[in-house]
């Protein structure tokens, strides 16, 4: 991968100056951004029924995180949500944007997060509850 995208200018160490590209490259290039994030998204909501992720009341989750060898989509989505991860051994990152698949979280409703007496989440140290707009 490294070598390809040398082809095109970007080489570790170096700044990429799209400029010195032929305009016909430089014109695909600025196309990019748009299908690549809808591939990302596609590839994270296919998640659970791709058997990439896991999906158990609500939140969906995957141990398929931090080492990733040349699996460059699923890096391209933990990047996304998370700008990188932990080894599954040291974190797991459940995320839920909603009550069910179908349904997104809105503002004008009330949600309670409840676990019964002596079942909160198996942990060694802390965790942790992050909101984000998707």
């Amino acid at each position: 991968m490294v070598a390809k995208l040398a082809t095109i200018g970007i080489v570790p160490g170096q700044d990429f100056d799209i400029s010195k590209l032929a305009p016909e490259v430089a014109g695909a290039l600025a196309k990019v951004p748009k299908p690549a994030q809808d591939k990302i998204a596609e590839w994270e909501k296919g998640g659970v029924a791709a058997g990439e992720a896991t999906y158990v009341n609500g939140w969906s989750f995957t141990t398929k995180i931090g080492l990733y060898g040349t699996d460059y989509i699923q890096r391209a989505m933990i990047t996304w949500f998370g700008l990188g991860a932990n080894l599954p051994e040291d974190a797991i990152y459940p995320t839920s944007t909603g009550p069910d698949l179908k349904q997104n979280y809105n503002g004008a409703n009330k949600y309670v997060m409840h676990f019964d007496k002596g079942q909160l989440p198996p942990v060694n140290g802390f965790w942790s509850i992050t909101m984000y707009n998707a």
